[in-house]
């Protein structure tokens, strides 16, 4: 039952994150940001897991949100995958997105150098 109520409130956090970002790359510090600052969707709905590590500051929430997105990375969940999209060019954090899961495949395949991303649709 525990187990069930963390999956619900993870699939909630990442409703939010589809919501806020799309299906655009973004940074954990990004969201760790947004997390800590930002009367937001997504700060409404952070996972118990990530409440504690707000509480110590944005580094520690930041730690604990890179762990659990790659814990995570892979998993389809409400028809979106969490897939590693590399790191940022400058600041070199890594970048996470959702990916949909509707037969369309979208690969990021380089940085540019003023940070924006090209992406590939393939049907």
């Amino acid at each position: 039952e525990m187990r069930d109520d963390e999956s619900q409130q993870w699939a909630a956090f990442f409703d939010a994150w589809q919501r806020e970002y799309g299906d655009a790359p973004v940074s954990v510090a990004d969201v760790a940001a947004r997390l800590c600052n930002c009367q937001t969707t997504l700060q409404a709905a952070i996972p118990d897991a990530l409440l504690v590590m707000r509480d110590r500051g944005v580094g520690s929430l930041r730690r604990s949100l890179g762990r659990h997105l790659a814990k995570r990375a892979g998993r389809v969940i409400n028809g979106r995958k969490l897939v590693f999209a590399g790191e940022h060019s400058s600041s070199h954090h890594k970048m996470w997105r959702l990916q949909p899961v509707n037969g369309e495949v979208c690969e990021v395949n380089e940085f540019a150098k003023d940070n924006k991303f090209t992406l590939n649709f393939t049907p």
